[in-house]
């Protein structure tokens, strides 16, 4: 059960990583990397809420 429980965790940071990277410069190889990686890409949906993270 601890492995889910720290995979949800690495999931969670997963999408604030990728966030921050994104944000910070969408163009850089390592946002492209992220974008196309297949087991980030279901991180990328909640994307949306860097968008609040933006404007606060």
């Amino acid at each position: 059960m601890s492995t889910t429980k720290s995979g949800a965790t690495l999931g969670q940071s997963a999408v604030r990583t990728t966030c921050a990277v994104i944000l910070a410069d969408p163009l850089s190889t390592t946002a492209m990397k992220i974008r196309s990686d297949s087991l980030i890409t279901p991180a990328l949906i909640n994307l949306s809420a860097c968008g609040k993270l933006r404007t606060s």
